[in-house]
């Protein structure tokens, strides 16, 4: 997979599973639609975004293509009705960078958003001593905000501006207790060394999140 296309919003789960991923896929070049959710604190909290959409594309060039940028441009009733309700969109368009693993996914998977700098720091580690419960890894790299890529009319219905990434990291796992040891052990320290002067600590972001519907074209 050389690109993907991933947002995270709050949503009516339905419209995923019955409308929304099945459209996705009819496209060319769209090969898989995964949905996710994060996993709760200990007290019962959702992190925000609360939901990762991700889509798994044959090359970047596959978001270009008319019939897509068509159903950008006309979403379905039912899509309209709820965007209103999204909030603390980020949605990306992101070409991948580097990859190592298995060839299978897991289901619990470590989401490292950073800036687009920090990016080769994040993959040098992962190449260096990638986490040893991890079953598969990828690193992604965004065009800049201005990319006409980045862009979706569909932003015009929700209720507040979409907000795009530099870069981001998926770490998959077959079980949420190697996702844990991955998250203390190899993440944590990872995150201090790579802003050592602490200037600017919200501009990386760690969740879990857990597969709840995977589709594949």
């Amino acid at each position: 997979i050389s690109a993907c296309l991933v947002g995270s919003e709050m949503c009516i789960r339905d419209r995923y599973q019955t409308e929304h991923l099945p459209e996705r896929l009819a496209f060319n070049g769209f090969e898989a639609a995964i949905r996710t959710e994060s996993v709760p604190n200990a007290g019962g909290v959702y992190p925000s975004p609360r939901f990762m959409t991700f889509y798994e594309l044959a090359s970047i060039e596959v978001l270009e293509q008319v019939s897509y940028r068509r159903a950008l441009q006309s979403p379905t009733p039912r899509t309209q009705a709820i965007m209103p309700y999204f909030r603390n969109m980020w949605r990306a368009a992101a070409v991948l960078r580097a990859t190592s693993g298995l060839a299978c996914s897991g289901a619990w998977t470590v989401s490292i958003r950073i800036e687009s700098e920090r990016l080769q720091f994040w993959i040098d580690q992962l190449l260096e001593r990638p986490p040893e419960r991890a079953c598969r890894w990828r690193a992604y790299q965004c065009p800049q905000p201005g990319d006409p890529l980045q862009a979706s009319p569909e932003a015009r219905f929700r209720a507040s501006p979409d907000q795009t990434p530099g870069a981001f990291l998926l770490i998959e796992h077959l079980r949420q207790p190697d996702a844990d040891q991955t998250l203390r052990e190899w993440v944590g320290p990872r995150v201090e060394a790579s802003n050592p002067m602490r200037r600017d600590p919200v501009t990386t972001k760690v969740d879990l999140f857990v597969e709840l519907a995977r589709l594949d074209s």
